[in-house]
């Protein structure tokens, strides 16, 4: 598995953080001091600060504010600078193709988070996942959820409503600020972080979309994300889930196909995956582990699961799963009907 401490979020995304607090009368200089974050990397907006230092950021910012809801107010900040992944999603077609950028760019941010879009039935759910479990911060996800629903309600110029918002933490004791942004079911302590959005939401056009504009946004985006490929090759880790996220479609990927996605030859993706304590077998076992449990929890048939996590038979799905879990398909969800 890929080792914490190899994850960078950029200083343009966690100054927002501090930006707001401050707006809200806490000190800038104490939350820097807290999260043992030097304010000259703050002041550079193409550094990046580790990813400790960012949840550390996030923890700071709370307790110096006392406002448990920060992460919403942070995302809901009419003085929020735009960056640039916001410029090229805001220029797609529609909101499902703006999720979908987003998806793809997020690493010109953040290498300690992921979005997985998926569809599910007529639905779509972006998931907040993240490279390693000890990246995960309540506070971060929270924000992601909110920034989602605040700017894809801007960029559309459409108060639209989720189906469902859904946090694998528990809920806080005042939630009444969540729920008076999203205006939707709110679901704590489920097995994963996502929101849940209908077609008649994904299919919304964007009120500046431009096709010129998002090739010339992209074209820059692309450059970026070589260049962090090349200063940290431990994203590769984050880059082959990402990429086995969009291949595992009812069938299965192999090292080749991933190795071509990632523009790399096959022998120096092993390489590379190797050099992370990992192999292209045990990140394609991880994921599919991972959605066989998040697909089985929302209702989808055993064979449908089967057949999207690329088993070509059935009883090859039934013994992962056994290996996975300890128990058949038919079991684990009647186990979740009795809880």
């Amino acid at each position: 598995m890929a080792r914490a401490g190899n994850y960078t979020v950029s200083t343009r995304l966690a100054g927002r953080i501090v930006d707001t607090a401050a707006r809200l009368g806490a000190s800038p200089e104490a939350i820097y001091e807290r999260a043992g974050v030097a304010p000259e990397t703050m002041d550079d907006g193409d550094a990046r600060i580790d990813e400790k230092r960012y949840a550390a950021l996030w923890i700071a910012a709370v307790d110096a504010t006392k406002r448990r809801a920060l992460p919403i107010l942070v995302a809901t900040d009419p003085n929020a600078i735009t960056n640039v992944l916001q410029y090229v999603a805001k220029t797609a077609e529609d909101l499902l193709e703006a999720l979908s950028v987003c998806a793809r760019y997020l690493r010109v941010l953040t290498s300690a988070s992921q979005w997985i879009v998926r569809h599910d039935g007529d639905a779509v759910v972006v998931s907040i996942t993240h490279p390693d479990p000890d990246l995960v911060s309540i506070y971060s996800d929270e924000f992601a959820i909110a920034e989602i629903v605040t700017r894809g309600r801007a960029f559309s110029g459409v108060a639209w409503k989720a189906n469902e918002i859904r946090f694998a933490h528990a809920a806080p004791d005042d939630t009444r600020e969540a729920r008076e942004l999203f205006q939707c079911r709110l679901r704590y302590g489920a097995a994963a972080t996502e929101i849940v959005l209908g077609p008649a939401v994904t299919s919304l056009p964007l009120l500046k979309a431009d096709k010129g504009m998002k090739s010339f946004f992209e074209k820059h985006l692309e450059e970026l994300l070589a260049k962090h490929a090349t200063k940290n090759d431990a994203e590769i880790v984050h880059r082959a889930r990402e990429a086995l996220a969009s291949a595992l479609r009812g069938d299965a990927p192999t090292l080749e196909t991933l190795a071509k996605k990632l523009g790399l030859g096959s022998r120096t993706l092993r390489r590379r995956l190797a050099d992370e304590g990992t192999t292209f077998s045990d990140l394609l076992d991880d994921h599919r582990r991972s959605l066989a449990k998040s697909y089985l929890e929302n209702d989808m048939s055993i064979a449908e699961v089967a057949y999207l996590l690329g088993f070509k038979q059935p009883s090859a799905f039934h013994r992962a799963f056994k290996r996975w879990f300890g128990s058949t398909p038919e079991r684990f969800r009647q186990n979740l009907e009795k809880g």
